[in-house]
């Protein structure tokens, strides 16, 4: 194993939070109603143009992208932080001497601000937002430009990730694949190669393939 590709939104990131509270300040500048943060939680994972267009007419939904994108660039970090153990884990992936880069359907630009804020960034070799090749997850497009960058096989590489998307992009590169069962969503049917239910267990894991 050289190689772990991390999703951000619920696999390094607790950021639903943010995510809700922009969206509502959308909804309320469009005149439409409030939505609980626990039913945006779900729904997060396939980037801010289909979680919009789940939550707003067709008419709407150009000019809402807009606002929600605004908002959510002037303030990416109010509630946002790392889940409990991500940076025990990447410091342990990184004293291993593997490579950690993160394939998210968030904006490039917007992924890399959140990262530095958070300090995570420090751990991260390579980032592939949603917006930075003409392909986002589930295709498996990213992490094979990902693999081509790297020059590795991807039986080398393993994707970490809480929803359908990840697990099905990343079997579809042919890498390893993790469903992160404490974040957002789940696998939806596709089943991954390994589940872990906290990062520490992703160190466990790891420890395992690198013996």
């Amino acid at each position: 194993m050289k190689l772990l590709i991390f999703d951000l939104d619920g696999t390094l990131i607790d950021s639903h939070i943010d995510i809700a509270f922009h969206l509502n300040r959308v909804l309320k500048d469009l005149g439409r109603k409030q939505i609980d943060h626990k039913r945006i939680k779900g729904m997060i994972g396939s980037g801010a143009r289909k979680l919009i267009e789940n939550l707003f007419p067709e008419h709407q939904v150009e000019i809402a992208l807009e606002l929600f994108r605004k908002y959510y660039m002037k303030e990416p970090v109010i509630y946002t932080e790392p889940y409990e153990g991500i940076e025990e884990l990447l410091e342990f992936i990184k004293t291993n001497g593997k490579r950690i880069t993160v394939v998210t359907n968030k904006s490039e630009s917007l992924s890399k601000e959140i990262l530095r804020r958070l300090e995570l960034h420090k751990h991260i070799d390579l980032l592939v937002g949603g917006d930075t090749f003409q392909e986002k997850k589930p295709s498996p497009l990213p992490i094979l430009k990902v693999l081509e960058y790297f020059g590795l096989h991807p039986k080398d590489a393993m994707m970490v990730g809480d929803t359908d998307a990840d697990i099905v992009a990343g079997k579809e590169a042919g890498v390893w694949t993790t469903l992160a069962e404490w974040g957002y969503s789940d696998a939806n049917g596709t089943k991954p190669d390994f589940f872990v239910s906290e990062p520490k267990g992703l160190i466990s894991l790891l420890e395992k393939a690198l013996s």
